[in-house]
């Protein structure tokens, strides 16, 4: 958990360990500190690298597929955590994600990409009903039902 603070020489020892124990207390880790990452779950290895990235306390948080690979209910999970993170610590977070559940969780807009190109940029709210590109609207065809409330897009 320290090495980004290390790495940096960000503080005293002292106050890095400190430090990497608040981080962990943030994304509901508490007590796991001196836990090595093979006795984690894959929940809590997600959290750990959330509240690692979280160490030199950035201004944007960059999410790559951070739900792909949890169940439903850890999915929720993450996302009410990483939510929360993001609105403790007053920061933006870009969430890169092909679950268009997970993105309407945690983003207010969404933007989509076809072939490198940005060809929908749309708030949340609006994305079901306002998309106009065969993309998006073939990313909504794919996510009929919602697998964490079980109702229909």
């Amino acid at each position: 958990m320290a090495d980004p603070l290390d790495f940096h020489r960000i503080g005293t020892r002292a106050a890095r360990r400190a430090w990497a124990r608040e981080l962990l207390s943030s994304v509901g880790l508490d007590g796991l500190a001196d836990r090595r990452p093979n006795a984690l779950s894959t929940g809590q290895c997600q959290r750990v690298a959330i509240a690692r990235a979280l160490a030199v306390r950035p201004d944007v948080l960059v999410a790559d597929e951070p739900a792909s690979a949890l169940d439903v209910t850890l999915q929720a999970e993450l996302i009410r955590v990483l939510s929360q993170v993001v609105a403790d610590h007053g920061m933006t977070a870009l969430v890169v994600s092909h679950d268009l559940h997970v993105l309407e969780r945690l983003c207010d807009r969404i933007a989509v990409l076809d072939g490198g190109q940005l060809v929908e940029d749309l708030p949340v709210g609006r994305l079901r009903s306002d998309a106009r590109h065969d993309r998006t609207r073939a990313l909504l065809a794919a996510y009929p039902t919602d697998p964490l409330t079980g109702v229909a897009g």
